[in-house]
């Protein structure tokens, strides 16, 4: 799967989405998604690649603990192995990131 396909399916939870950053000026208010790909993965068989993966972040920004706005996101999610890995407080920026890692 590609990270095409990938940032069409975050889509759906109806939040804006980008590729690991916005545009200087041109972020939307939160919440929205950023998502990059952290490494791939690669398992090997009979002397040949077997399988390839790529392991991606998922941050979600929100004002507020946004527990509808997770379920959204989490829903979007489903067609992936996922796990929800952080939660934190920028304090400099005042919102929340919360974090999941993917394998697609």
């Amino acid at each position: 799967m590609s990270l095409q396909v990938l940032a069409e399916q975050l889509k759906t939870s109806g939040l804006p989405v980008s590729y690991r950053q916005w545009e200087k000026g041109n972020a939307p208010a939160p919440p929205y998604l950023l998502y990059y790909e952290q490494s791939t993965e690669s398992l090997m068989a009979d002397g040949g690649n077997y399988y390839r993966y790529k392991r991606v972040t998922v941050e979600l920004y929100t004002r507020l603990k946004e527990w509808e706005t997770e379920q959204a996101l989490e829903s979007a999610l489903a067609p992936y192995h996922w796990k929800k890995t952080a939660e934190l407080w920028l304090e400099d920026q005042k919102m929340y990131m919360t974090t999941y890692e993917i394998e697609v």
